[in-house]
């Protein structure tokens, strides 16, 4: 392969959790990342702030389409994304058998049209200093091992596990340890966990509850290797770039 190709969707360069919330719970953004939304381990919004209906936000995130995209701020992927194509460019400029780097957008779940997808693309031409930007349109459920394989380097998903999910016994059959997927470690059912944590006799301070997290992403990341390479980002670089708050003022 001369190049060097990432699919990524467009949940991982805008921040669209945070922009359901801005719609649904405008009042609440402020308190929300002041209580630690770019650090979270989970998406149970309502632990950091008791305004939120959890269910009202998975609900809209469910049916997710343009006027969450509209409310939503880019991500630090989009920084990282960045970076690393200048680093290419400074290297293919030393360097012609170095390989170029394309990126494809997966608009899936958004019904974006033409002209809406050629504004959005030219932004992000601008701000990732490429042209080598595509589009594809594709569910989780198509983003096979085998199709992955094909033709690309990585996948950059905001759900690793759901892809997971659906793929893990196809991986079984169609390893692809050179690919890497690059997700946020996340954990989705923290109750469920939280329980599992108790009934071990575990402490569930958010130290312990770090740890046992980190401990449990590691252990998925070293289980898979064989098969798939997995590298779990912060939260933080899935979400908007926040300023620093100066308490003492």
């Amino acid at each position: 392969m001369k190049k060097i190709r990432i699919i990524v969707d467009l949940d991982s360069l805008f921040d669209t959790r945070l922009g359901c919330v801005k719609l649904l719970y405008p009042d609440s953004l402020f308190p929300l990342i002041q209580n630690g939304y770019s650090k979270r381990y989970h998406n149970k919004l309502s632990l950091l702030c008791d305004a939120i209906d959890d269910d009202k936000i998975n609900g809209l995130f469910e049916i997710r389409d343009i006027p969450i995209l509209k409310a939503s701020g880019k991500t630090q992927i989009v920084d990282m994304l960045s970076k690393r194509i200048l680093e290419d460019k400074y290297i293919n400029a030393r360097n012609p058998t170095a390989r170029d780097l394309d990126i494809i957008i997966n608009t899936y779940p958004y019904s974006i049209d033409r002209g809406l997808m050629k504004i959005l693309v030219e932004e992000l031409r601008l701000v990732l200093n490429t042209n080598n930007i595509s589009r594809i349109n594709l569910p989780v459920k198509d983003l096979t091992p085998e199709f992955l394989k094909t033709s690309y380097n990585r996948l950059i998903t905001h759900n690793v596990d759901q892809w997971m999910l659906i793929h893990s016994e196809s991986l079984l059959n169609e390893p692809i340890p050179y690919f890497s997927i690059i997700g946020p470690g996340l954990i989705h059912d923290i109750d469920g966990l939280l329980n599992e944590m108790r009934k071990n006799g575990i402490a569930t301070d958010e130290a312990s509850l770090y740890r046992y997290i980190y401990g449990l992403l590691n252990k998925v990341r070293q289980d898979m290797s064989p098969l798939i390479e997995i590298e779990y980002l912060a939260a933080s670089d899935f979400s908007i770039s926040f300023p620093k708050i100066n308490h003492s003022e």
